[in-house]
């Protein structure tokens, strides 16, 4: 097979399509946290 090297534009396309294919939002995300002044154990 010859070597043939990969140019420029159809890399970035195939890149864009993978990353539209792989990062695709599936829900809202809601985060809270709580800042404690010691360490708390998971227990808790």
């Amino acid at each position: 097979m010859p070597y043939e090297p990969i140019r420029r534009e159809p890399l970035k396309q195939m890149l864009d399509k993978l990353r539209e294919a792989i990062y695709k939002p599936v829900a809202e995300l809601d985060v809270t946290a709580w800042v404690t002044p010691e360490p708390v154990t998971y227990e808790e």
